[in-house]
């Protein structure tokens, strides 16, 4: 079993043993560029072809790694649309007053984390096309619904951008694939294969980023 699992690590394609292309490192400006998928109706579905151009995002801090082998894998990650550069790093949570300053304030080249990232594998119907518990659908619904009061603006999870992480592949990177176990595991067979359940590589921008609860001081300002 050792020998075959080697073999086919040996000879599978770069994109089926996890080295996600869609997050990179620029160590020049310290930060992650991330490529969020974009929120149309055909990245919610597992079929091959290139999709829309995807958002790049901007991050140097990660607020949250579930770290484990096994289940979603959460990642979150602070964000902003802004490229930084030397002379404007990116603001993180360590400067408080990136909460404090109205958005108007804050000149355009600086880049404030406005986005939080959240980079997931949740478990879908085997029909991920179809799937009733996509929360890129719910987000997507929830926008519609309540963009134009005004009233609830900044009071409920507003999607930028998000959808299935694509990957292009193949001799002359002309394929395109997306990125779950189903993909992953299409051409392997044996015993319990099939109990494994179907899961999906989803990344979303969504903002407004709330406050961290540990600069809160009393118990009225976690209710208010």
């Amino acid at each position: 079993m050792l020998a075959q699992l080697l073999v086919n690590w040996s000879f599978c394609e770069e994109h089926l043993l996890g080295y996600d292309t869609t997050v990179t490192h620029n160590a020049e400006l310290d930060c992650w560029e991330i490529q969020v998928p974009a929120n149309t109706a055909d990245n919610q579905k597992d079929t091959t072809g290139e999709s829309s151009s995807p958002s790049v995002f901007y991050s140097k801090e990660m607020v949250f790694n579930s770290d484990r082998l096994f289940g979603r894998h959460n990642r979150c990650f602070l964000a902003t649309k802004v490229k930084p550069d030397r002379a404007n790093p990116i603001k993180t949570t360590g400067d408080e007053d990136i909460f404090n300053v109205p958005s108007e304030e804050v000149p355009l080249n600086v880049p404030t984390c406005e986005f939080i990232i959240k980079d997931a594998w949740p478990e879908v119907d085997r029909d991920p096309a179809n799937d009733s518990r996509d929360e890129i659908v719910h987000l997507l619904r929830i926008k519609e619904k309540l963009e134009n009061d005004g009233q609830l603006y900044n009071m409920y999870p507003r999607i930028d951008s998000g959808g299935c992480v694509q990957f292009v592949h193949g001799p002359d990177n002309t394929e395109y694939a997306y990125d779950t176990t189903k993909t992953i595991l299409g051409g392997v067979s044996g015993d319990g294969i099939n109990d494994i359940p179907v899961r999906v590589h989803k990344r979303i921008a969504m903002t407004p980023v709330g406050r961290p609860l540990r600069w809160l001081s009393s118990v009225y300002e976690l209710v208010i």
